[in-house]
C-alpha cells in the first residue's frame, strides 16, 4: 500500500511539474510578443519624423505557424532594399495574416507597389516600412 501511495504521489507530482512548465512556456511566449508589439509601437512613433525613400521590394515568403492558442497563421517575411546617398541598405518586412490568400495578396501587392520606407538619418541601416501608414504620403 506504501508503495501504491508514493508510485501515485512521483505521478502526480510529474503531471503538476509537466502543467506547471506547460503554463510557464505559454506565459513566457506572450510576455515576448507583447514586447516585441511594445518595441515596435515605439519605433514606429520614432519613425515619424525620419525621412523616407523609395524601396525595392522582392516577393518574400510566407510560413504557417500555429500559435498557443492553436489557430494557424500566415506570416510575411519580405525583404527590401533602399538607397540612402550612393549606399544600398535592407531590411526585412514582417506582418501576420489570418489567411493563406491575404498572405499572397499582400506579398503580391507590396512586392508590385513603388511603397516608401522611413530611415534613421543618424543610422540609415535602421528602417522601418509601414506600407498602410505611409502608402498615402507617397
Amino acid at each position: 500500500m506504501t508503495q501504491d501511495l508514493s508510485t501515485h504521489s512521483i505521478a502526480g507530482f510529474s503531471y503538476n511539474v509537466a502543467v506547471f512548465a506547460a503554463l510557464f512556456v505559454v506565459f513566457v511566449i506572450l510576455t515576448l510578443e507583447a514586447v516585441r508589439q511594445l518595441l515596435r509601437k515605439q519605433k514606429s512613433k520614432q519613425s515619424l519624423g525620419w525621412p523616407m525613400v523609395e524601396m525595392t521590394g522582392e516577393k518574400g515568403n510566407i510560413r504557417e505557424t500555429c500559435g498557443p492558442d492553436e489557430v494557424t497563421r500566415y506570416q510575411l517575411h519580405m525583404p527590401y532594399s533602399y538607397m540612402v546617398g550612393h549606399r544600398r541598405y535592407s531590411g526585412w518586412y514582417f506582418e501576420e495574416f489570418n489567411s493563406l490568400q491575404d498572405a499572397q495578396l499582400a506579398r503580391t501587392t507590396l512586392a508590385e507597389r513603388k511603397l516608401l520606407v522611413r530611415y534613421d538619418p543618424a543610422n540609415p541601416s535602421d528602417s522601418l516600412l509601414e506600407p498602410y501608414r505611409d502608402y498615402e504620403r507617397y
